[in-house]
């Protein structure tokens, strides 16, 4: 029997509406904020939110003109069957905001504050070692992001959200609101802990590589930044001309212009499109 139907893909880029998110996101990453920071939290932020049934299959990051735009790729099971998503999204707005506080208290801080712990760790001796714990960085600043996403960020949002669409009368309506203002005070916590504290400690692992790179004579102070992270991982343990990479890319993002660029980029689904659903609240949440 033949078949007729394609097998389902992810959006191609060039039919996604790209948009500029704000802070913590860089607005000009260099490589290895791109490759590192910028996939770690766009990563952990998928996987944050369609745990939590957010109809959507990724959160994708993309550089134009050395300018850091997202998109939010539609998600197949969503488009072939809406109503069932998005009643598994109203199951999950109930689920996870009963209790915003609780789980994170009980569970999700100390993981998050394990994660920084182990970023804070010294390096083991052995460049292999080093390139092998750097391999995992980008892992663990992943899974931190991830399990904020998933029990504060993602949930807040669909709690907000609940209230803002409550009559002012509507029965319970205070007990929501209430809700609403403990979640916002464990979100503050939440950022603090990760966006500030982890970030802090996610620089000083980079600046500690880069230091054993310098010391190696493999790249000048600082260009660090200027490689990929797996160009990270393989100046380490292989030869090459990395400090020449680094310096030519350096050299041409200062040559790069600073015209001003479009806010936004393809076509505009509009708000209404249903992987676009809170999207704009959830970046907007993680600047808070």
């Amino acid at each position: 029997m033949a078949i007729t139907e394609r097998p389902w893909a992810p959006a191609a880029d060039e039919t996604l509406f790209w948009f500029r998110a704000a802070s913590p996101l860089p607005a000009r990453p260099r490589p290895l904020d791109f490759t590192l920071e910028v996939y770690a939290l766009t990563g952990g932020l998928t996987r944050g939110l369609v745990s939590l049934n957010y109809p959507l299959y990724q959160i994708r990051p993309k550089l134009i003109d050395g300018e850091l735009y997202v998109a939010s790729v539609p998600s197949g099971i969503a488009e072939r069957e809406p109503e069932t998503k998005l009643g598994l999204l109203r199951d999950a707005s109930l689920r996870f905001t009963r209790n915003i506080r609780g789980p994170w208290e009980k569970a999700i801080k100390p993981e998050v504050q394990g994660y920084s712990a182990w970023m804070a760790e010294d390096l083991p001796d052995s460049p292999a070692e080093v390139a092998e714990r750097f391999r995992q960085a980008r892992r663990v600043r992943e899974m931190q992001w991830f399990v904020a996403d998933r029990a504060v960020v993602g949930s807040f949002a669909l709690l907000k959200s609940r209230l803002d669409d409550m009559p002012a009368s509507a029965e319970g309506r205070d007990k929501v609101a209430a809700a609403v203002e403990d979640g916002a005070a464990v979100l503050k916590e939440a950022m603090q802990l990760i966006r500030e504290e982890g970030g802090a400690r996610l620089e000083d692992f980079v600046r500690r590589t880069s230091r054993r790179l310098v010391d190696m004579q493999v790249l000048a102070p600082g260009d660090i930044h200027w490689l990929e992270w797996r160009e990270v991982r393989r100046a380490l343990t292989e030869p090459g001309g990395w400090k020449a990479i680094a310096a030519d890319r350096k050299t041409q993002a200062e040559k790069r212009t600073t015209a001003s660029v479009p806010d936004e980029v393809g076509p505009n689904p509009g708000p209404t499109a249903l992987h676009m659903h809170l999207v704009h609240e959830v970046l907007a949440l993680l600047a808070a």
